[in-house]
């Protein structure tokens, strides 16, 4: 009876040990299949077995890390981590996420689903017990990845193909200035396209979709003309901001994406802080959490929240945009 017992748990033993060495079957020659990210996320037992390809947006959760997401299903984040097979564009991506921590970019990658060992499952279900963190969330192994512009899944074609360009359609809530798509797309005017995707603006900046909604009309300089805000980010080092065509004057202002703005005290190149935004219509300003008197608005403003901080109006006092801070 002993012996049968020392041989049980000298093969639980070997099985643990083993587990350890061999966490994951490697996949690195399996061609790997196109998948819709939002079907990934949602069902990840479909692709158990297989080595896959997608799309989504490597993204900063911080403090928790990066993430993958989707603008399809927004909602269904997964965690990742690297175990690349090719190392092709590592030396592209890293200084660009070394350089700017809350950095967003597309990719498409290569990718198997991470299958804990069995000492990874009993380790894990001894923390969980503890009411410690476990890792039981990262569901995706990354093999290979390649930074590319915006995609979208070609249901017929069952693969990725690039944006020719960014949605024109808005789909959000917020006041009556905000675009909506109900039923029928409302776009944005062809002569405002024709100005950020075309010219010397092109050259430097692009339509960015961290924001919803994905643009915003309003009168913001208050000559009774539509003006339209739309977030975008510098070309050369993905530095967020927000461009601001005037209708009358016939110009893009830039807030942020590399140029300098001032909210307050702190003067800032890079506005992906901003996580919510929505039109703040004409009328009187109540006043602020500092002792500087209240803005009387030429037009309609933008009222935005900053993550670890107050919120507050972008408005045009005449000459150029500028921040009052209103608050928590």
């Amino acid at each position: 009876m002993r012996q049968y017992l020392l041989t049980a748990c000298f093969f639980l033993l070997g099985v643990c040990f083993g587990s350890l060495l061999l966490p994951n079957i490697r996949m690195t020659n399996q061609t790997p299949v196109n998948a819709d990210f939002c079907l990934l996320a949602r069902n990840p037992e479909l692709f158990e077995s297989r080595r896959f390809m997608s799309y989504a947006v490597v993204t900063s959760a911080q403090p928790h890390g990066y993430v993958l997401v989707n603008p399809s299903c927004p909602r269904e984040a997964m965690v990742f981590w690297d175990k690349l097979d090719r190392q092709d564009h590592v030396e592209e991506l890293n200084p660009i996420f070394r350089d700017h921590e809350n950095i967003s970019i597309p990719v498409l990658f290569e990718a198997t689903l991470y299958r804990p060992s069995l000492f990874e499952n009993f380790w894990n279900a001894a923390r969980q017990r503890l009411g410690l963190s476990t890792d039981y969330d990262r569901r995706i192994a990354i093999r290979a990845f390649n930074a590319v512009g915006e995609q979208e899944w070609d249901p017929e074609k069952q693969a990725w193909k690039p944006v020719s360009r960014p949605p024109r359609s808005v789909a959000g809530t917020g006041t009556q200035n905000t675009e909506t798509a109900t039923g029928q797309e409302k776009n944005l005017p062809d002569d405002v396209i024709k100005e950020f995707e075309i010219g010397p603006f092109a050259d430097t900046y692009r339509i960015s979709l961290r924001l919803q909604p994905l643009y915003l009309r309003g009168d913001f300089d208050g000559d009774s003309r539509p003006d339209y805000a739309i977030p975008i980010e510098s070309i050369s080092d993905h530095l967020k901001g927000i461009g601001i065509w005037l209708s009358t004057q016939k110009k893009i202002f830039v807030l942020g994406a590399g140029q300098p703005f001032a909210f307050g005290s702190s003067v800032e190149k890079d506005l992906n802080a901003i996580y919510m935004w929505e039109v703040y219509e004409k009328k009187a300003v109540k006043q602020g959490a500092r002792a500087e008197p209240p803005p009387k608005l030429l037009g309609d403003a933008l009222a935005v929240r900053k993550t670890g901080s107050a919120s507050g109006l972008i408005y045009w006092d005449s000459k150029n945009f500028t921040w009052y801070e209103q608050g928590e």
